[in-house]
């Protein structure tokens, strides 16, 4: 398993993903069959965005 994190940035992003194995038997003695690879391409458009927010400020009434 690998695990791996990062942070989005704006734009176009792609990535590919490789791995790759060669089979062993239980003892990890490899079998000499061929090796396993495998890749993935991933990809995103990261945006960037505005976000508005409003205070309203609502005055306390004064007990005098």
């Amino acid at each position: 398993m690998c695990t791996a994190t990062g942070v989005a940035v704006a734009g176009d992003y792609v990535n590919v993903g490789t791995a790759s194995a060669t089979p062993t038997d239980s003892a990890g003695v490899p079998t000499g069959q061929s090796a396993v690879t495998d890749a993935d391409t991933s990809h995103y458009r990261g945006t960037t965005t505005t976000v508005a927010t409003t205070s309203v400020a609502y005055p306390y009434p004064t007990i005098s």
